[in-house]
């Protein structure tokens, strides 16, 4: 048997079975079953769909930046209210600090 037939009958081999799968998935009874080759390759698609995009890692190192920013800022929000009582300093000599 050459290469080419071994191929040829390797392909009808595989589709053969590829039927088959179908055939037996079809008799389960579910209202919208996977085809054989969306459930042969599923881990592809999952791995595919877990993976982040480049922007969305982006956003997420901004929102931590942003988080940190807004945490300094009501940090030393703290400080200026703690400084301002031991200076006793009223809420209208603050505000014209700022």
């Amino acid at each position: 048997m050459e290469d080419s037939e071994y191929s040829n009958n390797s392909d009808y081999g595989e589709d053969n079975i590829g039927h088959e799968l179908q055939s037996l998935i079809d008799e389960l009874g579910f209202t919208d079953p996977l085809a054989v080759n969306d459930y042969i390759n599923i881990d592809d698609k999952v791995s595919a769909e877990e993976e982040l995009s480049l922007q969305e890692i982006v956003d997420v190192v901004k929102g931590t930046n942003e988080r940190e920013i807004e945490e300094e800022e009501d940090i030393e929000n703290v400080i200026k209210y703690i400084q301002q009582k031991d200076l006793e300093i009223g809420n209208l000599e603050m505000k014209n600090f700022n």
